[in-house]
């Protein structure tokens, strides 16, 4: 199982890397990730308004969008906890 996450963060990378830098990108999708509230370690992909606790999927999807400068757009927010999360 974590061979397949692996290789799906690995085609994600690649795919990210051949957008042009000057173009504005969204990735959506479920990754099944609770990204935590480490802002001192994610200060440029997380916000102040997180929640969780970082587990192995956290952790893939936050390397990701660091080394692409990608913000998880929901953590900058304030607002209702029943709101952040599905």
């Amino acid at each position: 199982m974590d061979d397949d996450k692996e290789a799906f963060y690995d085609c994600l990378d690649s795919t990210i890397h051949s957008v042009p830098f000057r173009h504005r990108l969204l990735l959506l999708g479920d990754f099944n990730a609770n990204v935590g509230r480490d802002i001192l370690t994610w200060p440029k992909v997380l916000g102040r308004h997180s929640v969780g606790r970082e587990n192995f999927n956290d952790t893939l999807l936050l390397e990701t969008c660091a080394k692409h400068e990608l913000v998880i757009t929901i953590t900058p927010f304030q607002m209702a906890r029943k709101y952040k999360t599905t």
